[in-house]
């Protein structure tokens, strides 16, 4: 299916009545299938309790939105965007990127100045779309978020997320253009992932992945959970030593055949 070029037409707008929620869930269906759709009686009551569901349309036609209710997080108050998605053939156009800069704006409206979501940190194109297009931090990984059994896209290897911090009054964070380090985690010539032993010490730690790892997935599936494994592993411990994702290079910016995070320790001198 050839993808959209532009999406200039797009309009957004914020939804509040559930004859407008209603193709929310038709939307969640398309995208992820049956698993966790929320309906839209649920929908109108988080709009009306100060939650922020937008629509993106192309003329009539829904073609996005993305979904975010009221959080409260270590004292300040947050929008956590749960869900955000876009159809196919819009997927290489701005879609994306409009529902997010309009979430931002009408959550500064809301006087809150923090939007958290999750996302697979295997997934490169999610790591580059909101570590480097939108300058998002992570310091907390979760394991099997949503259970080890979940199907969600990757099969068998459980549903492990980064939760990410946009902070909407803040600078992304300047990260070096090129890091001469080893990673914690890297990829052979094979595909497979190797460990390093060097410490968990310096100002930043990289931790690779595939460039595609759903391509990885349909040819090698048998590298899928080593991968899991291996970067839950960096993850895990990199964060407890005191480290912050705070970018994402990928292989065209790294001349490389892999991703790579981008971990900083603010503590490091």
């Amino acid at each position: 299916m050839q993808s959209v070029d532009k999406a200039s037409s797009i309009k957004i707008h914020e939804l509040h009545e559930l004859a407008q929620l209603k193709p929310v869930e038709g939307l969640q269906r398309e995208v992820w299938g049956d698993i966790g759709v929320i309906p839209a009686m649920e929908m109108v009551a988080v709009a009306a309790a100060g939650g922020c569901i937008l629509g993106a349309f192309d003329n009539h036609e829904m073609v996005g939105f993305s979904y975010g209710f009221p959080g409260f997080e270590h004292g300040e108050v947050s929008l956590h965007s749960h869900m955000t998605a876009v159809v196919e053939k819009y997927r290489d156009s701005s879609v994306g990127h409009k529902l997010k800069l309009v979430q931002k704006a009408r959550t500064l409206a809301r006087g809150i100045h923090r939007i958290t979501w999750t996302f697979d940190p295997l997934q490169s194109r999610n790591a580059h779309f909101n570590f480097h297009k939108l300058g998002v931090i992570c310091d907390r990984y979760f394991v099997n978020f949503y259970g080890e059994d979940t199907v969600l896209f990757l099969e068998g290897v459980g549903t492990d997320r980064f939760w990410v911090t946009w902070r909407l009054d803040e600078n992304p964070a300047v990260i070096p253009a090129k890091l001469d380090i080893e990673p914690l985690v890297a990829m052979k010539d094979s595909g497979e992932p190797v460990r390093s032993n060097k410490p968990f010490s310096g100002l930043y730690q990289l931790i690779e992945i595939p460039a595609d790892v759903n391509e990885l997935q349909k040819h090698h599936p048998d590298f899928i959970r080593p991968w899991r494994e291996a970067t839950r592993w960096a993850f895990v411990e990199a964060l407890k030593a005191g480290y912050v994702v705070v970018g994402f290079q990928g292989p065209r910016e790294r001349g490389h055949h892999a991703g790579a995070y981008v971990l900083h320790s603010p503590n490091t001198r």
